[in-house]
C-alpha cells in the first residue's frame, strides 16, 4: 500500500499529542467554519493555556501535516 508521507513522520504525520488535540478540537468546535464558530481564546481555555500558545500550537501543527502529506509527494514527484 502506497503512504505518500516522509518515512519518519511517525503515524500521526510528524504531529505531537498535544498538535493533534489541538488541530481535533479546533475542527471539532468549528474554529475552521466560515464564519467561525469559537476563537482560540475559546479552544485554549479548554485546555489550560494561552490564546498565543493554543494559536503557536495550530500553526505548528499545521505546518507539520503539510510538510510531511503535502510536500511530502512534491518531493516524490
Amino acid at each position: 500500500m502506497y503512504n505518500p508521507t516522509k518515512p519518519d513522520a511517525g503515524p500521526w504525520y510528524g504531529l505531537t499529542r498535544p498538535q493533534r488535540e489541538a488541530l481535533t478540537a479546533a475542527v471539532e468546535n468549528g474554529y475552521y467554519a466560515l464564519p467561525r464558530e469559537i476563537s482560540t481564546k475559546e479552544l485554549a481555555d479548554g485546555f489550560g493555556i494561552s490564546d498565543q500558545a493554543m494559536t503557536e500550537r495550530l500553526r505548528r501543527g499545521i505546518t507539520a501535516l503539510v510538510s510531511n502529506t503535502l510536500l511530502a509527494v512534491d518531493d516524490e514527484e
